[in-house]
């Protein structure tokens, strides 16, 4: 597994003083680490600060391999620590993962029961960032559709006996869909009449590359998968942005093992459904 991350903070430095800085600390070994620095105007710094010496940064990496690039995000935390830099709700942190494994054996409906999405997200207070939303949101879409277009005056014995309205291939009708819409994603969502039925085709007008938590599209457009789930304040919370990227990166292994138990894909594809 090989990794590269997009940090994104304010500063109360220059562009050039910035740089500078970066440089001492890196020495000989910045050319091989740092890929660029970027403004990003969406980053908000505390408001006691004067504009005429702020910036708005975002920092990205190189892609490495594993240990090496984690002991460069230590560093690189460390270090915005000792320019004085702000990281806070509208910052994040992006986790590239790269790996050949993932490339051609990622299934994409795994990823559903292998990463607690929503646990990474809480931690950092991003649960209802938009820009990181979870697949959970898109699968409502189709979850509605589904069930407008059920929404009979029949009953069946599950209803009568549970108080449910579940029709007879109702719940796969929504695997199907949904599995066909998350392998949309995984394959770069380029054709928008690929891998459609009637139930997802509002689950892909809502889809955004920059609106999702995983975006495992990117393995097929630039090699490897994006984690936008590390964000809020997260130079204050270190131990837990190494912790969340380790489980991230155990998750996307395990959603590659063909020995996987799917049906828990299945179950949780229902249980989503049902309730």
């Amino acid at each position: 597994m090989r990794m590269g991350f997009e940090l994104e903070f304010a500063a109360p430095l220059t562009w050039r003083m910035l740089r500078y800085y970066l440089k001492k600390e890196l020495g000989e070994k910045y050319d091989k680490v740092i890929l660029k620095t970027t403004e990003d105007y969406s980053i908000r710094a505390p408001s006691h600060w004067d504009d005429n010496n702020a910036l708005y940064a975002e920092l990205v990496t190189r892609d490495l391999p594993r240990r090496e690039a984690l002991a460069y995000l230590r560093q690189l935390l460390h270090w915005m620590e000792s320019i004085g830099a702000v990281t806070n709700k509208s910052t994040g942190l992006h986790v590239n993962y790269s790996d050949r494994r993932a490339q051609k054996h990622i299934n994409p409906v795994s990823v559903l029961t292998t990463i607690d999405s929503m646990s990474v997200m809480s931690e950092f207070g991003r649960e209802n960032n938009r820009f990181c939303r979870p697949f959970e949101y898109y699968l409502k879409y189709i979850k509605r559709d589904v069930k407008k277009a059920f929404r009979k005056d029949k009953t069946s014995i599950i209803e009568k006996s549970v108080g449910k309205i579940v029709l007879p291939n109702e719940i796969d009708t929504f695997v199907y869909s949904a599995t066909l819409f998350l392998h949309w994603i995984r394959d770069g969502y380029r054709d928008f009449s690929s891998n459609i039925d009637r139930y997802n085709i509002s689950a892909k007008s809502e889809f955004s590359n920059k609106n999702v938590c995983l975006n495992l599209g990117y393995i097929s457009r630039r090699n490897y998968i994006e984690s936008r789930m590390i964000g809020g304040n997260y130079l204050k919370k270190q131990d837990e942005v190494f912790e969340c990227i380790e489980k991230v990166e155990d998750g996307l292994m395990l959603a590659c093992d063909k020995k996987y138990n799917t049906k828990r894909n299945y179950k949780y594809l229902k249980e989503f459904y049902l309730t």
